[in-house]
Formats: structure tokens, C-alpha cells, sequence
């Protein structure tokens, strides 16, 4: 019995025979009884937690590699928030789409996962992964730790975002489906409006920097004038925004204008 996970070698030579003539069969056979785990799950707030954080994307490594038949099938995955009853499995639940951030075969171990509709807002959620998906010796996960397999991962978690960001909405990648953000005047009767938004950036493929275009809209009147700035506190991500016209034009735009990487127009 294998006491460490680890590689091991099969070492082959011949005491006698050898020449064009010593050609052999290699024949190797393994029982895997062990029940295959999550590793890691980033993402996701910890189990029973509350969270002001941005949640737009997850992803999970499993102990071993599995069988992709199982962990592509319908139903494997399940992001879902529990609605205004508060309770999960009623008809009031949302279901979160999940969309793949790269293939996953018979030799891959991680899977990563976007939010269809941006970054999720406050609520209650439940993630699962279904007690099916297994390992390629057909060892169903031990999701609870129990170290039995065929029993599904639970996390359940709450987001209680700052009330003073508009969390970007879904569809929001054409100017049609621009997320709308109103504009507070602080102080009062000073004429300087704020608005903040909260956003990700979400590529659905890896390195394609410019597939996830968010749009936000907000009134100004003749005679205002507009700064843009994009801070990314917590991020990888270098930002690039535009200020846009109701005809979708590019009026200005910036790069690199604000602290470190990120973004800040200087009035127009």
C-alpha cells in the first residue's frame, strides 16, 4: 500500500537476453480507492462568512486529476443566491451562470470559473459542487472531509457590499446596457457631484485585455466638467478608460494618468 502521494518509477533491465530480440511489455496496474478533495477554492468568502468583497470569479484545484465526463456534466457546478425568503431550494432562488475560463481534460486538476453577470451583490449564496463529479478511477469527491467519497461540497457565504458603490450590472459591455450611476452632491449646494462604481474586468479568455468593455452612464449638463478615475486597490489589473458621448465616440480617454497604473482623465 502506497503510504505518500508521489511519483514512482518502474525500472526495467535485463540479466539475460537482450539484443533486437528483448522487447518487453510494460503492464502496470493501480487501485485507487482514495476519494478525490478540493485542494483550494479561491473566490469565494470562507464557509458561514460575511464579505464586502468583490466576488466576480472562482476557482478550485482538486487533489488529483479527474474525469472531465464528470466535472463538465450539467449540473456539476452550482452558484446560487437564496432570493428574498432567505432559503435555499425554493422558487425564488437566482442561479448564477458560471462560464469555464479554459478547457479542462483528463489531465488537469484546476478549473476556473466567471460570473455570466458580473460581480455578484449583497445577498446569501450557496456554492456547490455535485457529489457525482469524480476521479478518473470513478471515486466520487469527499466534499465534506470525511475522507468517504460521495458526498457534495457545500459553502455557503453572504456579501454586504459599501453602500456607496453601484455594483456593475450584466450586460453592461454596449452602450445600451450601461450601468446607470447617479450623482450625489457633497457638500450640499457646492456643485461637486460623486459617483462611485464597483466593477471586474473579466476576459473570458486569458489575455484577451479588451473583451470585457464596461459601460457606465451618468448626466452631466453644458458647461460640467468631468474626471474619470479607476482605481484598483487589490488587482492586477492595469486600466485603460474612455469618456464617451451618448453617440458612443471617444471624447477622452487615458492609460496610465493616475497613481501606479491606473487610470485618471483630467477634465474635458
Amino acid at each position: 500500500t502506497v503510504t505518500v502521494t508521489d511519483n514512482y518509477y518502474a525500472v526495467v533491465s535485463a540479466s539475460e537476453g537482450v539484443g533486437p530480440t528483448g522487447i518487453y511489455l510494460l503492464d502496470i496496474d493501480i487501485s485507487d480507492s482514495v476519494a478525490p478533495t478540493v485542494a483550494s477554492l479561491s473566490g469565494l468568502p470562507d464557509q458561514g462568512t460575511t464579505s464586502s468583497n468583490v466576488i466576480s470569479s472562482l476557482s478550485m484545484t482538486f487533489s488529483e486529476r479527474m474525469d472531465p465526463e464528470t466535472v463538465l456534466a450539467v449540473g456539476a457546478f452550482d452558484l446560487r443566491e437564496a432570493g428574498t425568503d432567505g432559503l435555499f431550494d425554493t422558487a425564488d432562488d437566482a442561479t448564477v451562470g458560471l462560464v469555464m475560463q479554459s478547457n479542462f481534460n483528463e489531465f488537469s486538476t484546476t478549473i476556473s470559473f466567471f460570473l455570466e453577470s458580473g460581480p455578484l451583490d449583497d445577498g446569501d449564496y450557496r456554492f456547490t459542487i455535485d457529489s457525482s463529479v469524480s476521479d478518473r478511477a470513478s471515486n466520487r469527491i469527499d466534499g465534506n472531509g470525511d475522507e468517504t467519497g460521495g458526498d457534495a461540497l457545500v459553502r455557503t457565504f453572504s456579501l454586504d457590499l459599501p453602500a456607496a458603490f453601484v455594483l456593475e450590472g450584466p450586460g453592461n459591455n454596449v452602450i445600451g446596457g450601461a450601468t446607470p450611476i447617479p450623482l450625489t452632491e457633497d457638500p450640499v449646494a457646492s456643485g461637486y457631484l460623486t459617483a462611485f462604481g464597483l466593477g471586474s474586468q473579466d476576459p473570458v479568455i486569458y489575455k484577451n485585455n479588451w473583451s470585457d468593455p464596461d459601460y457606465w452612464s451618468f448626466e452631466v449638463k453644458a458647461g460640467d466638467i468631468v474626471r474619470v478615475a479607476i482605481d484598483t486597490p487589490n488587482s492586477g489589473a492595469d486600466p485603460y478608460v474612455e469618456l464617451r458621448n451618448a453617440s458612443d465616440q471617444n471624447v477622452q480617454s487615458d492609460d496610465n494618468g493616475g497613481p501606479d497604473s491606473d487610470s485618471l482623465t483630467h477634465g474635458y
